[in-house]
């Protein structure tokens, strides 16, 4: 490490003097040797910007990226590393993922029957007990209308009014009587 921000330091508590000179597997991970997936030493290697997700001993994660660093003569001389805390951002990330399947989950396990579909009809999702009743696997709906593939055709033009209906209510569903 040839210069650290304040921000790094405060982020490693140590003082920009101290990372000074260290090498960043050392401060970072407590590593002797670079890490094997080095994103600063596949910048130098490659001379390409490389980047990497990693995480420290403590749990934190980071978005580390490499830059290469060029003289007059194009050569590569060094490397700019910069690393953002994102541990928030990964932590949100995974629980909406999870609360994401678990919704998945009760939408493709109810006994009821459920399917979305965008403001042209169009099938984004049907679940499981639908596509049961109906006889078709979910590649057979998915983006083809729902209204014209699901619904007697005496019923279709009130189907697609009450469609037109939720979009400019800007509701979210329309259940049957």
């Amino acid at each position: 490490v040839i210069w650290a921000n304040p921000a790094a330091a405060r982020a490693m508590r140590k003082t920009t003097e101290k990372i000074t000179g260290a090498r960043c597997h050392q401060i970072w991970y407590g590593r002797n040797a670079a890490c094997p997936d080095c994103a600063v030493r596949t910048a130098l290697q490659t001379g390409a910007a490389s980047d990497r997700i990693v995480e420290t001993r403590k749990g934190r994660v980071w978005t580390v990226k490499a830059f290469p660093v060029r003289n007059d003569a194009g050569e590569v001389t060094g490397a700019v590393e910069i690393l953002r805390d994102v541990t928030e951002q990964k932590r949100a990330e995974e629980q909406l993922e999870k609360e994401r399947d678990f919704i998945n989950t009760l939408i493709q396990t109810s006994p009821a029957f459920y399917a979305a579909v965008d403001g042209k009809a169009r099938t984004l999702l049907v679940n499981q007990t639908l596509l049961g009743a109906a006889g078709y696997e979910s590649q057979d709906v998915i983006g083809t209308d729902f209204i014209e593939r699901f619904i007697h055709p005496e019923d279709r033009e009130t189907a697609r009014r009450g469609l037109s209906g939720l979009i400019r209510r800007k509701e979210s569903s329309l259940h049957a009587a």
